[in-house]
C-alpha cells in the first residue's frame, strides 16, 4: 500500500492539468477579443440608430421635392424604417385588400347535398353507429 502525501498529490494533479489549462488560454484570449469587438459593434449600431430620425426627415424632404421611392432606392437610399411624425405611413396592405369581394357562398345545391347534416349538440347518434 502506498502512502499519500497531500502536497505530492496536488503537485501531480496540477502537472496533469497543465496541458488542459494551456489549451484554454488561447480560447480565453479570443473570447476577450470577441467581447471587445462586440462592444464596438454595439456602439456603432447606437450611432447608426441615432441617425434614423434625421434620415427619415431628409428622405421625406426628398420625396416632397419630387423624388419617388423607386428613384431613391436606385440611388441606394432605402426607404426609412420609421417615418417621422406628422406623415402617416402608406397603407399598402389596406389598399390591396380593400377592393376585393368576399368569397362567394356555395349556391350549388349538389355541393350542399354532399355534406351530411349534423345532429345538434347533445343529441343521440341518429345513425346508431358508435363513434
Amino acid at each position: 500500500m502506498t502512502t499519500h502525501d497531500a502536497a505530492e498529490f496536488i503537485r501531480r494533479a496540477e502537472e496533469r492539468n497543465a496541458a488542459r489549462m494551456a489549451a484554454v488560454e488561447p480560447l480565453a484570449a479570443i473570447l476577450a477579443k470577441r467581447a471587445a469587438l462586440q462592444s464596438q459593434i454595439d456602439q456603432i449600431q447606437e450611432q447608426i440608430d441615432a441617425l434614423d430620425p434625421e434620415y427619415s426627415r431628409a428622405y421625406v424632404n426628398a420625396e416632397k421635392a419630387g423624388w419617388d421611392a423607386v428613384e431613391l432606392a436606385a440611388l441606394d437610399a432605402p426607404e426609412p424604417t420609421r417615418r417621422p411624425r406628422g406623415r402617416p405611413a402608406k397603407k399598402a396592405a389596406a389598399k390591396s385588400t380593400a377592393g376585393k369581394p368576399a368569397a362567394p357562398a356555395v349556391t350549388n345545391s349538389s355541393a350542399r347535398d354532399r355534406v351530411p347534416p349534423q345532429a345538434p349538440a347533445g343529441a343521440e347518434n341518429p345513425t346508431g353507429v358508435n363513434v
